[in-house]
């Protein structure tokens, strides 16, 4: 009689409409759609996430708790997703930080309107690591590079720049205790407000995922902390917002069983506080992640069973049910593709434009390697792929891309030449993304100098946006002499992209800056201006205008520009002065 009572009220509960808490997790073979779970609550939520990329701290993370409270009435499972990742604790212990003034090796070189001869930034030995980042659009520089030397002493390196690559001095040395496996370094910074502070994220020989960070503001001040264990594989991107409170960093790891996982950090915290692990696939690696706008995040990965290329794309900030499914980019029975790297414009996930770039050949053969990419338009799915054949007895290898944060109008993809038969020295190269077209090979490395080229990624590039325009910067290490492994570090940027006369300028104001619809320029009495160029970071023209007046206020419409970062050009009877504006 009891057993029919409870069914009854069973039946009529469910009749009613109330929802039973299930277990709707992904098994560990399977993906499902988790937005098919989505209550009309839940939307509101998401959608309302998704607009907080410049909120408060206490709004983003308040805006996370409604969610697991949300999913609670609905699936436990889920909503116990909400959490930090168990193994995450505060601990510096683990690594020695050796402070130095040594300067570099050599001394500066004049930059000239090209890839200009190499700088070295040190001739120590390097294992991986290779990584530079930049702070206040250049005028500090940051280089990173490990070395894991047989006689026990494993050090992190990295060395500074005050003056755009032209001068280096050590900054940093971290004794590690083990062997580092992989590195990635992030700078993290608001335009309007905030501290500053330099990441790294690495892993280590006994697998452990974990976060050094230095706060550049509050006296250089070190922290340590480990996000997690059993880690052999990881990426690591983050959001851009104009103060540094409201910025995250999102992470792809693989672990040890060769699961694919995923988390994030929560807002103020600054890199540290690690929560929302996620699980996202079995048996994939090679992963990379990048960051758009808005939330939207992609991750690119290669299945180790069938050697397939996938795609799958995160809309709400790398959010546990916010994953989409998988999408196929390579089939593994047609094309081999290795270490494939993605970067996106600073889009929303509707007007996206996502760049996927791989190195690939006809599945079953052996030999070179070519360039294969994919691309994404307006949150469609990506196109079928373009190769571009390297040329006979080179392979293209070790792909990496940029954007830069602020501007987030040129993915920059760097790439190394290697000569199969070491006819010649190996060469790093750099082009860039304009939104349609990769642009041409241009060389960043000395014909002289032979990139390493075996086991990791030997170069890393970053980008800073000057009155000039956009100019990309690249640290890439040498082969010790007898081929083993990587030594000495060396930088190298491109010059200027859009000219500009020298002269003795009173300053101009411009104001709002950044602005939405239209900006006041004011401008010295005794100017005469003729013409105003608006161009783009690339150096394109998007409007001109002519004037003939003397000085005081021009009202300008910027109403039809998209956002992001661009260049205002006044020649005058004076000379030419060229200012940034930020359009949002």
């Amino acid at each position: 009689m009891k057993k029919i009572k409870i069914l009854t009220v069973i039946i009529v509960l469910l009749s009613a409409g109330i929802a039973m808490p299930q277990n709707h997790l992904p098994k560990k073979n399977n993906e499902i759609d988790v937005k098919k779970l989505h209550t009309p609550e839940l939307k509101v939520l998401y959608e309302k996430a998704r607009l907080l990329e410049n909120a408060t701290p206490h709004e983003i993370n308040a805006n996370r708790i409604e969610i697991r409270e949300a999913w609670e009435n609905i699936n436990l499972d889920w909503a116990q997703l909400y959490k930090p990742i168990e193994s995450s604790s505060r601990d510096s212990d683990f690594a020695i930080e050796i402070k130095s003034n040594s300067k570099s090796s050599l001394p500066p070189q004049i930059q000239n309107e090209r890839w200009a001869d190499d700088i070295q930034i040190h001739d120590l030995r390097v294992d991986g690591g290779v990584d530079i980042v930049s702070f206040n659009e250049g005028e500090t520089l940051y280089a990173s590079s490990f070395n894991n030397n047989a006689g026990g002493d494993y050090y992190i390196n990295i060395f500074q720049s005050t003056d755009q690559g032209e001068t280096w001095q050590n900054f940093r040395s971290v004794s590690i205790g083990v062997p580092t496996l992989k590195m990635k370094m992030l700078a993290m910074e608001g335009t309007n407000s905030g501290d500053k502070y330099l990441l790294i994220y690495y892993i280590n020989q006994n697998n452990t995922f974990r976060v050094l960070r230095w706060n550049l503001t509050a006296g250089e001040s070190f922290e340590g902390e480990t996000i997690t264990n059993d880690v052999v594989d990881f990426a690591v991107d983050r959001n851009w917002t104009t103060t540094t409170d409201n910025q995250r960093v999102f992470a792809v790891y693989k672990k040890t069983n060769n699961e694919l996982y995923s988390a994030r950090t929560n807002a103020g915290t600054y890199g540290f506080t690690w929560v929302d692990e996620t699980y996202l696939n079995n048996n994939r690696g090679q992963v990379d992640i990048a960051y758009g706008r808005n939330g939207s995040v992609y991750v690119v990965m290669v299945s180790d069973v069938s050697g397939s290329m996938y795609v799958r794309v995160n809309d709400n900030y790398n959010d546990p049910a916010s994953w989409s499914t998988s999408d196929l980019l390579e089939n593994g029975a047609d094309k081999e593709s290795m270490l494939p790297t993605i970067s996106a414009e600073r889009l929303d996930i509707n007007n996206d434009n996502v760049l996927v770039v791989a190195s690939s050949r006809d599945a079953g053969t052996s030999g070179k390697y070519n360039l294969r990419r994919y691309i994404r338009n307006n949150g469609a799915d990506f196109d079928a792929g373009t190769t571009e054949g390297s040329p006979a007895g080179i392979s293209y290898l070790f792909f990496d891309s940029f954007i830069n944060y602020n501007s987030g109008s040129n993915i920059h993809l760097g790439m190394v030449e290697y000569f199969i038969n070491g006819s010649e020295n190996n060469k790093v190269y750099h082009r860039f993304y304009n939104g349609a077209s990769l642009s041409g090979y241009n060389l960043a490395s000395s014909e002289n100098l032979n990139v390493f080229s075996q086991f990791f990624k030997p170069y890393g590039l970053t980008s800073i946006t000057t009155s000039n325009g956009e100019e990309p910067m690249m640290i890439f290490c040498g082969t010790s002499a007898d081929g083993t492994h990587g030594e000495g570090l060396y930088f190298d940027k491109e010059s200027s992209i859009l000219s500009m006369v020298d002269f003795d300028k009173p300053q101009i104001s411009i104001y709002p800056n950044p602005a939405q619809n239209q900006i006041e320029v004011l401008l010295p009495k005794e100017f005469v201006t003729n013409l105003m160029t608006i161009y783009d970071t690339t150096g394109k023209v998007i409007r001109q205008q002519k004037f003939k007046e003397v000085g005081g206020s021009l009202v300008i419409d910027i109403s039809f520009l998209n956002d992001g970062l661009y260049f205002l050009r006044f020649e005058t009877g004076n000379g030419i002065i060229t200012e940034k504006i930020i359009k949002n």
